[in-house]
C-alpha cells in the first residue's frame, strides 16, 4: 500500500491538500469520493529512503500519547497554535516533537487541524483525521479527541490481549524448530558417525535421519537462500491486489484460523463504526472509513459494499446481511437500533460482543493446536529414540551372539 499526495475539492469548492495511503490511484479516488471529496490530482510519494529507514517507528502508543497531549491543549483553553508551539519548544517528548512541529506549521499557515494532519498520513490514520474533522465542524473537538483516546486505548489493549494468548504456542513451536535444527545439524552427525564405525548395517529410521542430516548440512546455505527467496517472492506477489485478495480469501476459509481472522477484523470494524458514529461523522464517511481499517482484503471488499448499499438507499442491517460475513444476531441488533434511532448503542454492543468472541475463539484454536503440538513433539522424540537406540540394540545383540 502506497502513500499518495493529493489535491481534491470538497462540496463547497474548497481545495483540500493531503496525503492518504491506498492500494492504487483508483482506490484513492474511491476513498476520497466516499468522504465527499473529488480527486483533482494524485502523486505517489517517495518510497523508503536513508532518512526514513533509520527513523524510529511511530507506534499506536505514541499516537495515544500525542492525542492525550492534544487533549490537554484543548482543555486548557489556550490557543491551538500556542499549545502546539509550547509542546515543540518543551522538547520533553522527542518522538512527538517533530509531529507537533508539522501540525503547528500547518495550523499557522491557515489550515485547520484536520487538514494539517492530512499531510502526515504516515502518522494519522484516515479514521483519526475524519473524527477530528467532524469535531471541528460540529464544535465538539474536545469530545472527538476523547473518543479517539478511548478507541486507541481499546485497540492497544485488544492487541496486547491477543498477543498474550499467542505467546504459548509461538514459544513451543519455536522451541521445536530450534531443537530440530540442533539435533539434525550438530547432534546426529556425531552420534551416527560413532554408530557407523560399530555396525555398517543401520536400521531404516537411522538411515532416514542420516539422509536428512546430510542434506541439511550439505545444502544449508542453499536452503537459507531458497527460503529467503520464497518469502521475498511471496511479499512481492501479495502486493498485487488480485493475488493479495485471493490469499486473504483462502485465509478466511481455513478452519478455526479463518474464523479467528474474521472475528478480529469484525471486532475492529464495529469498534471503529461505533467511535466514528458517536463522534458525529455522517453515516457515509463512517462506514467507508471503518471498512478501510480492515486488513483482510477480501473482508474489506465485502464490507465496502455496505457503504455502496447505504448510498443507494438501502438499510444498514440489510447491507450487513448481504455481506454474508456478519452474524445474524449482530444484523438484527443493528437493524433494531436503526429503526429505534439508537444505532450508536447497537454498534457499540456489537463491538463488545466480538471482543468476547475473539477471546473465546482464540482459546478454541489453542485447544485444537495443543494436541497437535503434543503429537509433533512425541513423533520427534520417537524418531530420535528409534534412530539412536535401534542400532545400539543391534550392536548389543551381536555382542551377545558372539
Amino acid at each position: 500500500m502506497a502513500i499518495y499526495s493529493y489535491r481534491a475539492v470538497d462540496p463547497d469548492s474548497n481545495i483540500m491538500v493531503g496525503k492518504l495511503s491506498a492500494l492504487d490511484e483508483g482506490v484513492l479516488e474511491k476513498t476520497l469520493g466516499m468522504q465527499g471529496l473529488t480527486l483533482i490530482e494524485a502523486k505517489k510519494t517517495a518510497g523508503i529512503t536513508l532518512s526514513t529507514l533509520f527513523q524510529p517507528r511511530f507506534r499506536e502508543a505514541d499516537l495515544l500519547n500525542l492525542t492525550y497531549m492534544l487533549q490537554q491543549i484543548i482543555v486548557s483553553g489556550i490557543s491551538l497554535v500556542n499549545g502546539l508551539q509550547d509542546v515543540v519548544e518543551g522538547g520533553n517528548r522527542k518522538s512527538l516533537a517533530p509531529v507537533f512541529l508539522s501540525i503547528s506549521n500547518g495550523v499557522q499557515s491557515g489550515r485547520s487541524l484536520s487538514e494539517a494532519m492530512l499531510e502526515r498520513a504516515d502518522i494519522f490514520p484516515s479514521y483519526y483525521v475524519q473524527v477530528i474533522r467532524a469535531g471541528e465542524i460540529s464544535g465538539t473537538l474536545e469530545q472527538s479527541i476523547t473518543y479517539l483516546m478511548s478507541y486507541l486505548d481499546w485497540q492497544i489493549e485488544f492487541k496486547k490481549s491477543v498477543r498474550s494468548l499467542l505467546v504459548y504456542p509461538a514459544v513451543v513451536i519455536s522451541f521445536m524448530a530450534i531443537l530440530g535444527v540442533i539435533l539434525i545439524v550438530f547432534v546426529f552427525p556425531a552420534l551416527i558417525g560413532v554408530l557407523k564405525t560399530l555396525t555398517p548395517d543401520l536400521p531404516l529410521p537411522t538411515r532416514i535421519v542420516m539422509a536428512i542430516s546430510d542434506f541439511v548440512r550439505g545444502y544449508f546455505i542453499l536452503i537459507g537462500f531458497t527460503l529467503t527467496g520464497a518469502w521475498g517472492a511471496y511479499r512481492q506477489l501479495t502486493k498485487k491486489p488480485v493475488i493479495r485478495r485471493g490469499v486473504d480469501n483462502l485465509l478466511l476459509k481455513l478452519p478455526l484460523a479463518g474464523e479467528l481472522v474474521n472475528k478480529i477484523s469484525l471486532s475492529r470494524y464495529f469498534k471503529t463504526l461505533a467511535t466514528l458514529q458517536s463522534s458525529g461523522l455522517d453515516i457515509q464517511a463512517t462506514f467507508s472509513t471503518a471498512a478501510s481499517v480492515v486488513n483482510n482484503r477480501e473482508l474489506r471488499a465485502r464490507l465496502t459494499t455496505v457503504t455502496e448499499a447505504i448510498l443507494s438507499g438501502g438499510s444498514v442491517g440489510d447491507a450487513l446481511a448481504a455481506t454474508r460475513t456478519v452474524p445474524q444476531l449482530v444484523v438484527s441488533m443493528v437493524s433494531l437500533g436503526e429503526k429505534t434511532g439508537s444505532i450508536d448503542g447497537a454498534l457499540a454492543r456489537a463491538s463488545d460482543m466480538f471482543d468476547k468472541e475473539v477471546r473465546e475463539t482464540v482459546k478454541r484454536v489453542f485447544a485444537a493446536i495443543e494436541p497437535l503440538i503434543v503429537i509433533c513433539l512425541g513423533a520427534m522424540m520417537l524418531v530420535i529414540l528409534l534412530s539412536i537406540f535401534l542400532p545400539l540394540y543391534g550392536i548389543v545383540g551381536n555382542i551377545k551372539g558372539h
